[in-house]
């Protein structure tokens, strides 16, 4: 069994780890913690999906094809270890850029394991609020962030970020609100292929 409060202390993801092609990050990601700090509330948990695109994927963002590429997936772009927050609705979904800058690569963060604050995130979450797994104290935890857009919106992450993301500036993931940590295994150490 994984002992969760050991998360906090396990060292940041570098800019190293996500340099690397997107199909070799997605399934080195799923483990580690991801943890935001919004309006002074820090919440997150395990990544337990994720998935890779990058540029020659005709269902990617970034794919070159003149019909798929706009300038809101100009972040997958950008310096692996940048966020690529793309927004649908009022929900948005969370990427990290990987590979190597002006190669179009990204791994989408699909759900999360609940392990800080759930409460909090629960509170957070308006979409779907109502479904009967929500109400239920005993599978909540399991359907907090089970989805990309749902997820967004329990840690946080809204138009602000969305627009953040899109500027020069970027949105690294190595400065607030994102904290993204190693997996720990049942013995707490490094899981094999985490950098």
């Amino acid at each position: 069994m994984i002992d969760h409060s050991k998360a906090p202390d396990m060292p940041l993801l570098t800019r190293t780890f996500f340099a690397r092609s997107a199909d070799k990050v997605a399934p080195d990601l799923v483990g580690c913690y991801l943890f935001t700090t919004v309006c002074g509330e820090r919440v997150g948990g395990m990544i337990i999906e994720t998935e890779a695109y990058d540029q020659n994927d005709p269902f990617a963002h970034c794919y070159p094809g003149p019909e798929t590429l706009c300038k809101t997936s100009k972040p997958m772009f950008f310096e692996p270890g940048n966020s690529y927050i793309y927004g649908v609705g009022q929900l948005h979904s969370l990427n990290f850029v990987c590979d190597s800058k002006d190669f179009g690569s990204a791994v989408l963060i699909r759900a999360l394991l609940p392990t800080c604050n759930p409460e909090k995130m629960y509170g957070r979450r308006i979409a779907w609020k109502e479904w009967n797994c929500l109400k239920n104290e005993k599978t909540r935890d399991r359907h907090l962030a089970n989805g990309p857009g749902i997820l967004c919106e329990a840690l946080g992450i809204d138009d602000k970020h969305y627009k953040l993301s899109q500027q020069d500036k970027h949105l690294s993931l190595f400065e607030p609100p994102f904290e993204i940590r190693e997996a720990v295994d049942s013995n707490l150490n490094k899981i094999s292929g985490i950098c």
